[in-house]
């Protein structure tokens, strides 16, 4: 039980396209808050809180770097359940505009 449930938080925290674009910087190594501020063009402070969701829920890990958070994905499997997901809802979306005659 206690795997679903992390799993369950886990997809929680990624269902942001913000988090979604995280996770895909992070996908090639660590990085700093301000290296992912500046490659997503996102707010430090907007940034913060989105990965503290993604660190509450056990997606990401960060350590102290001199002045610099460093942050990583915790496992593998988070690149893996979030490529799939992408994967799935783009072609359910492409079948949905098919049905649609779209």
């Amino acid at each position: 039980m206690l795997a679903k449930k992390r799993f369950a938080e886990a997809a929680m925290a990624l269902g942001d396209p913000t988090r979604v674009s995280i996770v895909r910087a992070l996908a090639y190594g660590m990085k700093s808050v301000s290296d992912m501020c500046r490659m997503l063009n996102v707010e430090m402070v907007n940034l913060s809180h989105h990965l503290a969701v993604m660190r509450n829920a056990g997606v990401v890990v960060s350590q102290k770097a001199g002045r610099h958070h460093m942050y990583s994905l915790v496992e593998e499997w988070v690149i893996t359940a979030t490529t799939v997901t992408l994967t799935v809802s783009d072609g359910s979306l492409s079948i949905l505009r098919t049905l649609e005659g779209r």
